[in-house]
């Protein structure tokens, strides 16, 4: 089980071996070295001695190992550095971020977008493909490999330099990277073909997560996060990460967060997102004859989008006004149903309606402020945007070859 920003994901890794690690305890001997040179800071021996509690003997065999392998690189002796006047000169070894690369990737409804990055998290290369939301499985699973390879050539690698490949999809995923069968929309096996077998001949570590647990673990990585919280990706359908007690909550089938639920919740209904139905009321009041009086007329119908209609309502337009009412209002159900549930400290708004989702908020807020009986968690927008999955899985593909087992350096 892997940590995250102090939340334990529950996901497993593939196994590799280290060279010349002849147990578990030779292998977790070397995860205690790496994680004390994590930083990127030169060390010599002795300051690795220091933070491991390690003997001499260990660290300098296990080091010259982890060197060999690539993890590590050999600088510039402590006396050329500056740091010995006399004695003996200390080698100081120095994480190399870049002996692997990962890649995470945001695989939704409407598009693909991969990076490539380093062990550090500096991205080397990207990638976006639109994607037709009624596409088939095996279109889905071409466009995934395409999406993937584009991010490649951006970052000029090569696929065998790749350890760990993590794939956020906008459906229930079980620990082994599979969705259940939905017969009656078919839109969970469509949106996770089996993402996890599309790389087998690359012999990549792949994780196939929900969006939203992603979003949950970009979150946790905000430096602000709290002990128990929910993502809420707003977007075209809701979904949500929930993690309590710094645990992400998944079951059996990865289920937790879907929020088909919302059927049977009075005043939402349906699991659609604010996007969504800040174009249905668009659409609605455009049919009345209302758009007419709106600036929001100076667009094409078809053109108008939720972030045109939260930065009209900032203007204090009526019509703009209205639909931010009536999207506060299917948002305070939510978000009310999962702070009396769960007992979370905060709620967090993601994906791309969060760059200006706020007058949303403000009216969500007013509306929850009116049941005295209950108290509600914070109520916030996320910082991520519409990078929140993809900022997720680049994390979470870090998290997998940093606790999973050692393998050899990439060519």
């Amino acid at each position: 089980m892997k940590t995250l920003a102090g939340v334990q994901t529950g996901h497993r890794a593939r196994p590799e071996r280290l060279p010349g690690a002849t147990s578990s305890q030779r292998e977790a001997t070397a995860r205690r070295i790496l994680a004390a040179a994590w930083d990127g800071e030169p060390r010599t021996a002795s300051e690795l001695m220091d933070r491991t509690a390690l003997t001499r003997a260990t660290v300098l065999s296990v080091c010259k190992e982890l060197v060999t392998a690539g993890w590590l690189t050999e600088e510039d002796d402590a006396r050329k550095a500056g740091s010995y006047a006399r004695g003996r000169p200390a080698l100081r070894y120095r994480f190399a971020p870049a002996s692997r690369l990962v890649v995470g990737v945001d695989a939704g409804q409407h598009s693909f977008k991969a990076h490539v990055a380093t062990l550090q998290g500096r991205v080397l290369g990207r990638a976006r493909r639109p994607q037709d939301p009624a596409a088939d499985g095996p279109a889905r699973r071409a466009e995934l490999a395409t999406v993937v390879d584009e991010a490649l050539s951006d970052a000029a690698v090569s696929a065998e330099r790749i350890a760990g490949v993590v794939i956020g999809a906008p459906a229930p995923v079980d620990l082994d990277g599979h969705s259940p069968s939905d017969a009656a929309e078919n839109f969970w096996p469509r949106m996770n073909p089996d993402f996890v077998t599309v790389f087998a001949e690359r012999d990549w570590s792949v994780i196939v997560d929900n969006d939203a647990n992603l979003a949950a673990l970009a979150e946790a990585g905000s430096g602000d996060a709290v002990n128990a919280y929910a993502t809420l990706l707003s977007g075209e359908r809701f979904g949500v990460g929930i993690v309590v007690d710094g645990r992400l909550l998944r079951g059996s089938r990865g289920g937790v967060g879907e929020m088909r639920v919302l059927d049977m919740v009075s005043g939402v209904g349906d699991p659609h997102g604010l996007a969504h139905w800040a174009r249905q009321e668009i659409q609605a009041a455009a049919e009345r004859g209302l758009l007419e009086e709106s600036a929001l007329g100076n667009l094409e119908r078809d053109q108008i989008e939720a972030h045109h209609v939260f930065a009209a309502a900032r203007c204090g337009d009526a019509l703009a006004l209205q639909v931010v009412d009536a999207l506060g209002e299917r948002l305070a159900p939510v978000v009310m149903l999962l702070s009396g549930l769960l007992d979370l400290d905060r709620i967090i708004i993601a994906g791309a309606v969060a760059e200006s989702i706020e007058p949303v908020l403000q009216r969500a807020r007013q509306i929850m402020a009116h049941d005295v009986t209950m108290s509600h968690a914070e109520l916030v927008a996320s910082t991520w945007g519409n990078g929140v999955v993809l900022q997720g899985a680049v994390e979470a593909a870090i998290a997998m070859v940093r606790s999973g087992p050692l393998g050899t350096a990439a060519s």
